[in-house]
């Protein structure tokens, strides 16, 4: 830092609210406080550090400053030259880019690979990203959802194994509870898990939200089923299934029979809220407990 080579007495002139009010009263406390807030490192620790540390060994002066003001521009345009960013050329493997950004992003898909590399300025196509994916040996080792299997035309696949693939839909409206009107309900087609999350609207951002919750839960579906409502075939929400590597089929039209899973399921557990809820309102709160009794009903397979 420059100032840390000035003599004393020092004076300093900031246009920042933030940093003059950092120097004339929170200084000390953090300092106290060996520099944290509320069990959190303060931003920019080094920087403040050095300050306090210039500040022992003498006296200075700060004076705030409106900015873009005509006659202090000089001024202030010096101090803005001296504090801006520069960018520096990244170094990025050449051949090895692929890889590289699949594991610095944190071995995500191909498609969110595809759209750092396009806002960092790499060069990197989709099918480089996806080589990238599929060769990886931590993804194939911990990503069991990226495997397919054949789709059988004609035919709603089930999951070879629990949690592999969802039906989901939206229940509702409901009687408005909290400012809430519908339940996203997704279920397992292996074990007949069910899970459900109450969101405002049926919309493609509301769709999004819910389902990361359930990924959160129980990881990252290899397949989603779904009807052909507005909420789950407009462009955000494919965008999304296509970023986490998620098969998304919609059901054929005309035939609901192949939502039968979810179909029952949104019928049982509207039952059961209705048998803890007669009245309707207030569903939001129980609607917690019903997905729990559902998921604690024997089932029957075959």
């Amino acid at each position: 830092m420059v100032l840390m080579n000035e003599p004393s007495p020092l004076q300093i002139c900031t246009d920042s609210w933030a940093v003059y009010r950092g120097l004339t009263l929170w200084i000390p406390q953090w300092a106290l406080q060996d520099w944290m807030i509320w069990h959190w490192p303060l931003w920019g620790q080094q920087m403040w550090k050095q300050l306090w540390d210039k500040g022992q060994e003498g006296q200075y002066t700060v004076y705030h400053v409106p900015g873009h003001r005509p006659a202090l521009a000089p001024g202030n345009d010096a101090a803005d030259t001296l504090a801006q960013l520069r960018p520096v050329e990244a170094m990025v493997p050449g051949p090895d880019i692929g890889p590289w950004l699949h594991k610095k992003l944190g071995h995500v898909g191909s498609y969110t690979m595809k759209q750092a590399a396009d806002q960092w300025g790499l060069h990197l196509s989709h099918s480089e990203a996806k080589d990238a994916v599929q060769q990886c040996p931590w993804c194939a080792k911990h990503h069991l959802h990226r495997w397919r299997w054949p789709q059988q035309l004609g035919k709603i696949a089930q999951g070879i194994q629990p949690l592999q693939v969802w039906q989901i839909d939206y229940v509702g409206p409901f009687a408005p509870s909290t400012g809430l009107w519908y339940l996203l309900t997704p279920v397992d087609t292996t074990a007949g898990l069910g899970f459900a999350q109450h969101v405002l609207r049926a919309t493609q951002e509301a769709t999004i939200r819910a389902l990361e919750v359930l990924r959160a839960f129980y990881g990252t579906p290899l397949e989603i089923q779904s009807d052909r409502g507005t909420p789950f075939t407009a462009q955000q929400t494919q965008e999304w299934a296509k970023e986490n590597d998620i098969n998304w089929i919609s059901h054929v039209p005309y035939c609901p029979q192949e939502a039968g899973m979810i179909e029952r399921y949104n019928g049982l557990l509207k039952e059961k809220l209705r048998a803890l809820k007669p009245q309707g309102r207030g569903w939001n709160s129980v609607f917690p407990q019903a997905v729990h009794l559902l998921n604690e009903q024997p089932r029957h397979t075959g």
